[in-house]
This record gives C-alpha cells, sequence and structure tokens, in this order.
C-alpha cells in the first residue's frame, strides 16, 4: 500500500525467501536499504540477506553478510543458521564449528530435524539445500544434547 515503507520491504524480502524467490528477496532488501539507510533494526534484518544467500548458492556472500549479523546481534540465533549452513556447504568446518558452538549455547536443543519441522520453506529443494549445509557443517540430526555441551553447561552452572 505503500511502496516507500522501508519495513514493508524488509518483510517482503523474509516471504520472498520462504517462498523460494531469494533473488527477489535479495532485490526487496536492496530497496529497504534505500528506503531506510539508517534504520536501527537493519541488523535484524540484514540477517534476511544471509538467508537469501544461502537459498541462491552465493555462499560465500552468505558468510560475509552472517558474520556482520551475529557479531551485531550475538544472541539472535536465527542469524547463525545461514552463516553455519553456508560454512558447511564451502567446507569450512572449522569455523562453522566455532559458530555452532556459539548457536547451541543460546539454542542447544538446535538440529536438523528440529529445523526441517520449524522452517516453512515452500520448496523442497530450498528446505534439503539448507538442512544439508547444516548436516555438512555438523548439526546434529535430531535433539539429542552432545555430551560435551552438558559438560559445558554443568560447568557454567
Amino acid at each position: 500500500m505503500n511502496p516507500n515503507l522501508g519495513l514493508a520491504w524488509a518483510l517482503n524480502a523474509a516471504t520472498h525467501c520462504y517462498i523460494g524467490q531469494p533473488g527477489t528477496a535479495i532485490a526487496c532488501l536492496n530497496r529497504y536499504k534505500e528506503l531506510a539507510p539508517f534504520d536501527p533494526y537493519f541488523g535484524f534484518f540484514e540477517a534476511i540477506y544471509t538467508k537469501g544467500y544461502t537459498l541462491s548458492g552465493s555462499y560465500e556472500q552468505a558468510v560475509q553478510v552472517g558474520r556482520r549479523v551475529v557479531r551485531a546481534n550475538p544472541d539472535f540465533v536465527n542469524g547463525y543458521k545461514a552463516l553455519i549452513a553456508s560454512l558447511g556447504h564451502l567446507g569450512r568446518f572449522e569455523e562453522a564449528a566455532h559458530y555452532r558452538g556459539l548457536l547451541a549455547r543460546r539454542e542447544p536443543d538446535f538440529s536438523i530435524e528440529h529445523f526441517v519441522k520449524a522452517y516453512p520453506f515452500q520448496q523442497d529443494a530450498d528446505r534439503d539445500r539448507y538442512a544439508e549445509g547444516l548436516r555438512l557443517a555438523g548439526v546434529p540430526e535430531n535433539e539429542t544434547v552432545p555430551p560435551s555441551l552438558l559438560a559445558l553447561e554443568r560447568s557454567n552452572a
């Protein structure tokens, strides 16, 4: 209704990611940035870029943006997931392990099974690509908390 409302463009971008149109999502985000270059919530919406780049197979770009997203918003768990998936696709397992550990401290029950159930991707190919990246990065298949994380949680208690 208002083509000059940056927030609408940012939210539209998220929708386009979920319906299988990452290129359109990135274009929507670019328009959002043009309309609201100083939006204090840009860091939150920037995570959509990471998802769009991951879904389009632009893993290097996803990693560049994803690092910035988690640095700016370390407690935003969804900022880590596309970053980890892209690192998995790129074969950067050591870096993926670092971010997996940060995510596990914030969402210890995150797993591929949980991801597949929770993320509303319309296209099976998008869900599969994302899940495969998570798998390559070492994310557990199910919600079993790894013993190393349990030991870490006990030592921090």
